[in-house]
């Protein structure tokens, strides 16, 4: 018991949750998880990537526990649309991101976009609707690398230095809107649809 009570608290802690997570995965699972472990996000490496990856196997280890609970439908044409996404879980709107990667065909963002959405302008594979609203506060969970860091890191140039510095402050019963041209000028690798 001596050598238990040396090793730091957290450590037990993620053995133990990865160790019941993965009991409850089949090997399909634990290859996904592994899959999305290696998989990095389109942003170039910055300090903190560590944390990206513990929260890209986060996501992968609640999903296979099917705690993933408003996914959006696979795509089986395109272009996808999304259009009047409000968001919902975190956690499954990193798994849609990847899914919707992994697929490569075009991703068009109409309407409105707003909360967790917001991670899927970064796509490689996506454009902005020019009429598109993007809507933008706080996580409704902010625990160390969960909740405004997990969308952060997803955002690039000045959506993410607005986003650390005003919008993840907006509380998450509230919303501040920009527009898809708003956004362009902000980060210029996002592309408007019609106009790539």
């Amino acid at each position: 018991m001596r050598i238990i009570s040396q090793l730091p608290l957290r450590l037990i802690m993620a053995a133990v949750t990865l160790a019941l997570g993965l009991s409850a995965c089949s090997a399909q699972s634990v290859d996904a998880l592994n899959n999305r472990i290696a998989a990095v996000p389109d942003a170039p490496a910055r300090p903190g990537a560590a944390r990206d990856g513990q929260s890209a196997a986060l996501t992968s280890l609640l999903c296979g526990a099917g705690l993933c609970t408003d996914r959006r439908p696979a795509p089986t044409s395109e272009p996808y649309v999304i259009s009047r996404d409000g968001g919902g879980q975190i956690i499954s709107a990193e798994a849609d991101r990847e899914m919707l990667r992994q697929w490569g065909k075009r991703v068009e963002i109409r309407g409105s976009c707003r909360s967790a959405c917001v991670i899927f302008t970064t796509l490689p594979n996506a454009c902005l609707g020019p009429k598109l609203r993007i809507g933008f506060h706080s996580a409704s969970v902010n625990r160390g690398f969960v909740g405004n860091q997990q969308i952060a890191k997803y955002l690039r140039a000045g959506v993410r230095d607005r986003f650390e510095r005003e919008w993840q402050n907006v509380p998450n019963d509230q919303i501040v809107y920009i527009t898809a041209t708003e956004y362009k000028a902000l980060d210029p690798q996002v592309r408007i649809c019609g106009r790539d």
